[in-house]
């Protein structure tokens, strides 16, 4: 059975998360009356609590991410490809799919992986498929295809052209069909 390795920069981005959670929530309380002095007991005691806020955007997206990357330590990989569907492919939720591009034991975890990074519009994410192209399972080589198609980035096509040697017959029309578009 393989495990699930998450490398330590995706638990950088699970301390991230949680500090910016921390500074939204606890920043807000921490702040001190006009006079600079804080609160007396009593005063404490009788103030009302403040108005729920709304929380911001970015506060939900790393919530969202701190949940995706506790889901990504599974061993059970149908909870590990629902949790690429909570990952933003920009920002820190980038890196954290090329990781698991790379890294994951899967193969259909993988593939979703290199789907998802078809969104991304960075050279970090084109080349993470490049690589991808080199995986041993075909759908996931597949996979890469159509998000370098999605992404537009013409310059990948001497890549596709050696996949037109490819073993795999599907691998071999992904990549004619990758080619044709990007050339067009």
């Amino acid at each position: 059975m393989h495990s699930l390795r998450i490398p330590i920069r995706s638990e950088l981005l699970i301390w991230i998360a949680a500090g910016l959670l921390a500074l939204t929530f606890g920043v807000a309380g921490c702040g001190s009356d006009e006079g600079g002095e804080a609160p007396s007991a009593e005063e404490a005691t009788s103030m009302e609590p403040p108005a729920a806020a709304p929380k911001p955007a970015n506060l939900d997206e790393a919530e969202e991410l701190a949940g995706a990357l506790q889901e990504l330590k599974s061993s059970d990989p149908d909870e590990r490809s629902t949790a690429l569907f909570d990952i933003e492919p920009e920002g820190p939720g980038l890196q954290v799919l090329l990781e698991v591009l790379s890294d994951d034991p899967d193969a259909e975890v993988r593939g979703l992986a290199a789907r998802q990074l078809g969104y991304a519009e960075s050279p970090e994410a084109t080349a993470g498929l490049v690589s991808a192209l080199d995986d041993p399972a075909p759908g996931v080589v597949i996979e890469a295809i159509d998000a370098l198609e999605m992404i537009g980035d013409s310059t990948v096509i001497g890549s596709l052209e050696k996949l037109l040697q490819h073993p795999d017959a599907e691998v071999r029309e992904a990549a004619k069909e990758g080619i044709d578009y990007l050339s067009g």
